[in-house]
């Protein structure tokens, strides 16, 4: 360790800045406790502005945590639309299954579940083509799930209006 009055001129001293402009103290001043870092030795601007953080791990696809094998990576962000698809189709096959019970649902909120769990499900689907997402088959369910849906609307419509135009 050097004595306060020394000065080598190969290091850089604590008051004169790096080549990026920031000011950082020297790590032997630190006495924290053992195996901590100094928190002063990250950069700060001298314009006051915020220090730019390092890249978050995982930002352009990379591997981002691992926990015993199991791999999070950015491809499972897109597995969200497959899944809403499937809740929101799912919503709508459960509304239009609650008029057989006698429930009564309005016939457009479970057409437009219907439809925009087919619209998430086709997207989902299309990301997993392009290798973005992984469950392709969820998305299909979802896919099938909403159109049966339709169809039954449409099924439920039509034979209301036959029974209307029997007694008519």
């Amino acid at each position: 360790m050097t004595q306060p009055d020394e000065h080598r001129p190969d290091e850089q001293g604590p008051d004169q800045p790096r080549e990026d402009g920031a000011i950082v103290a020297p790590d032997d001043w630190y006495s924290g406790p053992a195996g901590a870092t100094n928190p002063a030795s990250t950069p700060v601007p001298l314009d006051g502005g915020p220090a730019v953080p390092p890249p978050h791990p995982g930002s352009r696809g990379e591997q981002a945590l691992s926990l015993e094998g199991v791999t999070f990576d950015r491809a499972t962000e897109h597995n969200r639309r497959a899944v809403v698809g499937m809740v929101l189709s799912g919503l709508a096959l459960a509304g239009l299954l609650a008029w057989f019970v006698g429930f009564s649902t309005p016939v457009l909120v479970v057409l437009v579940l219907a439809i925009s769990g087919m619209v998430l499900g086709v997207r989902g689907r299309a990301a997993a083509r392009n290798g973005l997402a992984t469950n392709k088959r969820l998305a299909l369910a979802a896919i099938i799930t909403g159109a049966v849906a339709v169809v039954g609307i449409i099924a439920i419509y039509g034979l209301l209006l036959y029974a209307l135009s029997q007694f008519g």
